[in-house]
């Protein structure tokens, strides 16, 4: 969820269908003390998303630093305040092309804070966090837990793999890298950018993505936020319960 009225008011009427909440922390928002006393009232356990590219955060570029620790430390403090278990990161701005591998393992390692989970972006041909090995690097050397996305892997794949199908290509990834925090939204094939649609308004084989989940595993539903989201909660739910 945003940190903003809407959605505060969606996920009040939803909270006895729902196990947990992903909040995204924007680094200059200035009511976020309020949103914090509002999720502690709803009382369901909240993770961290701290902004992304889309409020100038680039963890691979250190013309950003200044950027990046704001924002690492407000999703740390607000992590804090509610208790999180889970602060997940990207670590590259997958538009930007000054990316710095060095720089963001020293970044993030300075937090020393296990709670950081690193999530897998979408292939570009400057990042460091789309491919196994890449992924791989990131999680041996800071220690942290890896945040696996579906729809950013099956556009990775889209975009320079092709050599086996999708659904394979993603259970290499939660095979060698054992994620157990997920994000799934549904998508269209042969996209090479994600576009986080509805589950069922897209192509993806979305029980066969669940049925690689592992059990006991946190799932974040990546869709819009509207009256809709409902829809897919009780979706994944379902096929989650059968799968």
């Amino acid at each position: 969820m945003y940190s903003n009225k809407k959605d505060l008011e969606f996920i009040s009427g939803i909270k006895d269908q729902i196990d947990f909440i992903e909040l995204l922390v924007i680094h200059d928002f200035n009511e976020t003390d309020e949103v914090v006393k509002r999720l502690i009232d709803i009382g369901l356990p909240v993770q961290i998303h701290i902004a992304n590219s889309n409020h100038g955060i680039n963890l691979a570029n250190r013309k950003k630093h200044e950027t990046n620790r704001l924002a690492m430390e407000k999703a740390i403090h607000v992590a804090d305040m509610l208790g999180s278990e889970v602060i997940v990161v990207h670590p590259n701005d997958s538009n930007d092309d000054e990316i710095d591998v060095g720089y963001f393992l020293d970044f993030i390692k300075g937090f020393d804070d296990a709670r950081i989970h690193i999530e897998n972006l979408r292939f570009t041909p400057h990042s460091i966090s789309s491919t196994i090995d890449d992924l791989a690097y990131l999680i041996e050397n800071t220690g942290y837990s890896f945040c696996f996305d579906f729809e950013h892997c099956i556009v990775s794949y889209f975009a320079h793999v092709q050599e086996t199908d999708y659904i394979s290509f993603c259970r290499d990834y939660i095979t060698k890298l054992k994620p157990k925090y997920f994000h799934i939204s549904d998508g269209r094939l042969g996209n090479i950018k994600d576009i986080h649609l509805r589950i069922g308004k897209g192509e993806f084989d979305i029980k066969s993505m669940v049925r690689l989940i592992p059990e006991n595993s946190s799932i974040v539903i990546e869709t819009p936020h509207d009256e809709h989201q409902i829809e897919d909660i009780r979706w994944i739910k379902d096929a989650t319960h059968y799968k």
